[in-house]
């Protein structure tokens, strides 16, 4: 009897684990077909990415020796594939677009995108602008602020040394 009782707790509890471990799986397989689109589009302009980040549905990164920054996305099959040349940009900036909900529904600020947006030197108008979370896409944040604004930061010391 106790070997038919271990045997069915061995049985439920790899029922119960079954799901954790198959989700796991799928988000690695996940985060390597993103990685291995952002090294494409990279290998696209003949660069090599040093630093690189992902998110829930975008990747991330540099060639701090070609001064190139790439951004892939990947929303329900829809792809994005975006690069900026940052002798090209004469600034990066962190664009938080909020709106602040009423008292009886909490008086909470809620963030309905996060963007990098990339100036050009010579036009002044935004060459790119990434959004790395918007609320129509995604109920809630997911540490999208705190990538973006390391990236700003990653982006803003690779200009510096452009110019």
């Amino acid at each position: 009897m106790e070997i038919g009782s271990a045997l069915i707790g061995l049985v439920i509890v790899g029922l119960c684990a079954l799901p954790f471990l198959l989700f796991s799986r799928n988000r690695k397989n996940k985060e390597k077909q993103f990685l291995r689109s952002l090294d494409l589009l990279a290998e696209q302009k003949n660069c090599h990415l040093d630093i690189h980040e992902l998110g829930r549905d975008f990747a991330i990164g540099i060639d701090q020796v070609a001064k190139t920054a790439f951004f892939y996305k990947n929303l329900e099959g829809q792809e994005t594939k975006q690069f900026v040349r940052l002798n090209e940009v004469d600034r990066c900036e962190l664009k938080i677009v909020s709106r602040n909900l009423p008292p009886d529904r909490g008086g909470r600020k809620v963030i309905d995108r996060v963007a990098l947006v990339f100036i050009l030197v010579e036009a002044g108008d935004p060459v790119n602008s990434w959004i790395l979370y918007s609320s129509e896409e995604n109920i809630q944040l997911a540490g999208e602020l705190q990538l973006a604004e390391r990236w700003r930061n990653i982006f803003r010391e690779a200009l510096e040394k452009v110019t």
